[in-house]
């Protein structure tokens, strides 16, 4: 038997199937079609038999490979108009793995599919496409075929394949301005950088002001385009191993009549010409005078009706009709029975969008629907839920949709997908009153509330009071002891309405119950101000008695469970989940951010007499290993509420696993006690701490003191300073330590002799003296109270940094951990960190596995810092820096953040070399030419606006020092600044330049006598050259 094909593999289906292993059911159909293909002289044609009421014939083409490294597959499809007809693509690759692909759609469609996921390098491996086609006596005869043509399979290791089947169509008119560019995803394209113009000369020479922005995606939203003008476009397709330009296309946009706003539209006898409309034979748009809203108070004057139009659409998309959209978004099946309308304006300022709309009654709901979405320019937003039939909206119903500022045109569309049916006729909605109108203000929120926000210990009787801000005619109150109910103003919550005081008085208050409150305010035009939503806690009922346990079966703020915090949004809940080993209920702390502390109380507990008292309880703890910083999980004790003593400390590091835990109350045990769990620190750190099944008894028993905690440095650290001195936090009782150092973890895990460092230090740190660089060293505790009962920590580790200097050429793939070998990061302003990530996914860099990388955060003025160990540089006037990179935004790149390429003598102080903002991209061939020292850092830092960072990976980094002739160009001054050598025997130096590497004439800028120049003409592409005159 012949071995499979190798990649490159190629089918155009001109003559036959020859190429594939078929497998073809008795009830279908397998051949080649030359009358329906996607561009060439044939494609595959799968069919049932028309035979029975109901027949679905599904045949296989499968084919192996030989393996091949990240390969891609396209090919081109379509499946005849009906209900059941599919194609879907498996692949094994040791697994099968099925439906890795599906679709449906009915005009021809090129796919890209990207096997990189798959081991397909360490063996062959097969793809089968399932080809299903239907037919049906029931329905009219339906026959649904699937055609497939133009199969393509290509490994990594080439220039893209170019980009193809433009939307809109090459040459095409009257296409809207707020259109979108679509094309053809191609092959091997990690990237597409996407120019458009009214300029064809701009286009075709790429230059970058009419870059429209860079995707990974095969769409771009180009902005509002100019009206009745044609426009040129064109798509660069690049990967790491060069790039690929497209065709230049054209197109010619309409001439649509800009409404100024505000505007408001009644539709007294007619629907306007400025207001376009998108229909089709199965959808109608037109006037009439029984759409009519009444909700505005005027004459019955007529409305919209969007309907179906006067032919059946005799198959549906099945499914969830809230996926309707992703389907007529883009052209796909249900785009046939859409009925659209555009509002153009133009109108800067902060608007709202008022209308009025009815469903007609319909069976079949799902067949009816209408949505809202706005185009600001960046593609379009929906701004409306989808809208399907109801109880409700079959009666006239007005919706008010924020739009938000906006600073120049925008388009709103309103988009219904209609049905037509025999026997329903056409069916849809009336629209009428459409308004876009400046957004009213609202007076300022209700403040000064009493109690006071957070109060503790409130009486039962006490009454809610708050002062009111100017323009406030009447408030609304929400009360309740649901924090959801208030903060979402649910009318459960809702005690008064139209309150014209300011003071309202609960009927009843419980016991130990955090209540929440809003009020919200109401000017004399009826808009609405919600105030903050404030909370305060009843006094506690009488003792409980020992001993004493709770499952939370019982609510515990009805129990006298009470908390404390100094963060708004983190709380402890009642938690219907078992994280912590019990039985559902549980208390969980939510994940919340910044630094402070949350205080979980006990019931006053009736201690009189108890010498000490003994805690029980089940936790798990999720531990959020992205952040930085200390977190600390304490139990403390209280006689009054308000002076705490801790009990117990632990500062974790990694999960806790659901187990059970123990203390022993030792101080306050007076009458009254009160026990808290406490989580303070970094709170970022906080995934979730749950606990349950707590329970207090009084014990005799002298307690052993809590275990050591808070080590420095931290569990884990790397790089750490050989010359560190260790240094612990000491529990309550705990009067002195046992210390276990030592580079083999066995010894130190089972306390040996010959790893004990220290015999009852009383200290809090111990230096080791002068540590062997590059090693892991292990150290562990046991803390000793005055009786001499123990308590044993948990073993730490920590490594020590290796021998920083490093010689050029100097090569790392990170394969060798960087920590260990003297990198290290710099933050200010920021919890952003570099993590080495080593997990056997795709690489983003575009090497292998491991590759550094750093995700942002929240900060919107931080630094974060990569730098490299010290390298030596004595008597070098150059380097040039190589390395892997890929850069990726959670939505588009910030306008202000900087992506930096720094330099430093002593590893504080730092030069910029390269900036570029974030949008740019950073070059991963960079020189830089100087006078160095006899040491060097480098530093790969981002500056500025972190907050949509997704990640930046870095790669295969080598530092070589420069060649002697090299040009350099650094961004200066809002263009660019040329360094060269000097060349013995030239008197001057003439610089030449262009902005397009691969094509035109070079340039003749100027001529200089010094070997440096700077270039005032900015942009983003220049290339330049340099000639030595004699």
């Amino acid at each position: 038997m012949p071995p499979p094909p190798a990649l490159p593999f190629y089918d155009d289906f001109g003559d036959d199937l020859a190429e594939w292993e078929t497998v073809l059911p008795s009830q279908g159909q397998a051949g080649i079609s030359t009358t329906n293909t996607w561009r060439g002289a044939g494609a595959a044609r799968f069919s049932a038999n028309p035979s029975g009421s109901f027949n679905i014939a599904a045949t296989i083409l499968s084919k192996t490979f030989q393996p091949a490294a990240n390969p891609q597959m396209s090919f081109a499809y379509r499946v005849d108009p009906g209900m059941y007809a599919r194609l879907s693509v498996d692949v094994f690759d040791g697994a099968w793995r099925n439906n890795f692909w599906s679709g449906e759609n009915d005009e021809w469609t090129a796919v890209v599919l990207d096997l990189r996921s798959l081991a397909t390098e360490s063996g062959d491996f097969t793809v089968r496409f399932n080809a299903e086609a239907f037919y049906s006596s029931m329905l009219d005869n339906m026959r649904q075929s699937v055609f497939l043509d133009e199969v393509r399979l290509v490994a990594e290791g080439g220039q893209p394949y170019p980009p193809e089947s433009p939307e809109p169509m090459d040459g095409a008119t009257q296409v809207p301005v707020s259109a979108s560019l679509h094309w053809a995803r191609s092959l091997l394209t990690d990237a597409a950088w996407v120019y458009c113009s009214t300029s064809s000369t701009a286009v075709a020479g790429l230059d970058p002001g009419a870059l429209a922005g860079v995707t990974s995606e095969d769409r771009i939203s180009p902005g509002i385009l100019s009206s009745g003008a044609t426009h040129y476009w064109r798509v660069l397709c690049s990967n790491a191993f060069g790039f690929t330009t497209g065709a230049v296309w054209h197109f010619t946009t309409t001439n649509p009549q800009w409404l100024a706003v505000p505007y408001a539209q009644g539709f007294t006898s007619n629907i306007p010409l400025s207001i376009e409309r998108w229909t089709n034979k199965w959808s109608n748009i037109r006037w009439s005078p029984a759409a009519h809203s009444p909700l505005d108070g005027g004459p019955a004057d007529g409305g919209v009706v969007m309907e179906g139009g006067d032919a059946e659409v005799v198959y549906w998309q099945p499914g969830d009709p809230a996926e309707i959209w992703d389907y007529a978004d883009e052209g796909g099946l249900n785009y046939r029975n859409s009925a659209r309308m555009f509002f153009y304006c133009s109108g800067a300022g902060n608007w709202r969008l008022r209308f009025d709309y009815k469903f007609l009654n319909y069976t079949y709901n799902r067949d009816l629907n209408l949505r809202v979405d706005l185009n600001r320019g960046r593609g379009w937003e929906k701004i409306s839920a989808d809208l399907y039939p109801s109880g409700t909206n079959t009666n006239w119903t007005r919706l008010i949709l924020p739009l938000g500022p906006i600073t120049n045109q925008f388009v709103l569309r309103f988009w219904s997908s209609v049905k037509h049916s025999e026997a329903y006729a056409g069916q849809g909605l009336y629209l009428d009153n459409v308004a876009v109108e400046p957004v009213p203000t609202a007076p300022d929120p209700p403040f000064n509330p009493a109690p006071a926000d957070g109060d503790n210990a409130v009486l039962l009787a006490s009454a809610l009071s708050w002062q009111n801000s100017v323009g406030t005619s009447n408030v609304d109150i929400y009360f309740s002891a649901n924090f959801l109910a208030v903060q979402q103003q649910s009318p459960a919550a809702c005690v008064a309405s139209n309150w014209p005081a300011n003071s309202w008085q609960p009927a009843s208050l419980e016991y130990s119950t955090r209540y929440y409150w809003r009020i919200v305010a109401r000017s004399a035009a009826g808009l609405l101000q919600p105030g903050p939503v404030w909370t305060f806690l009843t006094q506690p009922p009488p003792l409980k008695s020992l001993p004493y346990a709770t499952t939370f079966e019982l609510n515990p703020w009805g129990d006298s469970w009470t908390q404390t915090t100094n963060q708004p949004d983190s709380y402890w809940r009642w938690s219907p989940a078992q994280a912590a080993g019990g039985a559902s209920p549980e208390l969980r702390c939510e994940p919340t951010a910044g630094t402070g502390e949350i205080r979980l109380i006990s019931p006053p507990l009736q201690t009189t007499g108890a010498p000490y008292l003994a805690v029980d309880w089940r936790q798990a703890l999720d531990f959020n290993e992205w952040s930085t910083g200390s977190l600390f999980l304490s139990v403390q004790s209280s006689a009054d509420l308000a002076n705490w003593t801790n009990e117990l400390s632990l500062q974790p590091t990694s999960d806790l696993a659901p187990g059970w835990a123990h203390c022993s109350i030792r101080h306050n045990l007076g009458a009254t006690t009160y026990v808290a769990f406490v989580l303070s620190g970094d709170l970022w750190l906080n995934d979730g701490w749950y606990l349950d099944d707590i329970s207090f008894a009084v014990t005799s028993n002298l307690p052993p003191p809590g275990p050591c905690y808070g080590p420095i440095p931290q569990d884990g650290e790397l790089a750490v300073a050989t010359n560190i001195t260790l240094q612990w936090l000491y529990n309550p009782d705990a009067a002195s330590v046992d210390l276990y150092f030592s580079t083999n973890q066995a010894a130190v895990a089972s306390l040996s002799a010959e790893s004990r460092r220290l015999a009852g230090g009383t200290a809090a740190s111990w230096s080791p003296g002068g540590l062997e660089p590059g090693n892991t060293y292990y150290w562990r505790l046991v803390a000793r109270n005055a009786a001499g009962l123990t308590a044993t920590g948990a073993v730490w580790r920590f490594a020590s940094r290796s021998a920083p200097v490093k010689e050029l050429p100097y090569f790392t793939d990170f394969r060798a951990d960087p920590w260990l070998e003297s990198w290290s990061q710099q933050q200010r302003d920021s919890q952003a960190a570099w993590f080495l990530c080593a997990e056997p996914t795709p690489t983003l860099a575009g090497g292998n596995q491991p590759e550094l990388r750093c995700q942002g955060d929240e900060s919107t003025n931080g630094i974060v810092r990569l730098v490299s160990p010290p390298l030596k540089t004595a008597g070098l006037t150059g380097l040039e820096l190589r390395f892997r990179q890929s850069l990726q935004w959670l939505f588009q790149p910030p306008a202000h953040l900087w992506i930096k390429i720094q330099t430093s003598a002593d590893g504080t102080n730092w030069a910029d070399h390269v900036i570029r903002a974030g949008g740019e991209g950073l070059s991963t061939n960079v020189v830089i030419r100087q006078a160095f020292g006899e040491l060097t850092w480098l530093a790969w830092t981002l500056e500025g606006d972190l907050s949509t960072l997704w990640v930046w990976a870095l790669d295969d980094v080598s530092v070589t020092p420069l060649e002697p002739w090299r040009i350099s160009a650094l961004h200066a001054d809002g263009g660019f600044r040329i360094s060269w050598p000097a060349v013995g025997g030239a008197t001057a130096y003439t610089i030449l330049s262009r902005t397009n590497l691969f094509q035109g004439e070079w340039t003749t800028n100027t001529t200089v006598t010094t070997n440096q120049w700077t270039d005032s003409v900015g942009g983003r592409a220049r290339f330049y050259r340099v000639r030595a005159e004699p």
